[in-house]
């Protein structure tokens, strides 16, 4: 799976040169890709934005305010991974409950 990350950010990045993508479109695009792997590239981004720093002199500021951008971008995604998954959970207790009252149903039909 790791392979598979390192091979996206190759990719993304050669993308990015051809199409001079903004760090942040790469960093959205390969979020919703491959969220199970959301931290690790993070970090691996992190990193980039620090070569970044040293190569094209980004400011301090801008490489927080996209950190704290990717920040705000992992928690909508887990939050909506959560959301999903409580509506699955509501939509599993309601067919349990419609299958229990169903059986009850046919049971005092049955006496």
């Amino acid at each position: 799976m790791i392979e598979k990350m390192i091979k996206l950010l190759i990719k993304y990045q050669i993308k990015n040169l051809i199409q001079k993508m903004n760090i942040m479109e790469l960093i959205q695009k390969i979020l919703k890709e491959e969220r199970a792997l959301k931290l690790f590239i993070v970090i691996i981004f992190m990193i980039l934005l620090i070569q970044l720093k040293k190569t094209q002199n980004y400011s301090k500021f801008s490489i927080n305010r996209i950190l704290l951008q990717n920040i705000m971008l992992m928690n909508q995604i887990e939050l909506r991974q959560r959301l999903q998954q409580f509506k699955q959970h509501l939509m599993d207790e309601q067919d349990l409950s419609l299958q229990c009252q169903t059986h009850f149903y046919q049971k005092q039909h049955q006496n």
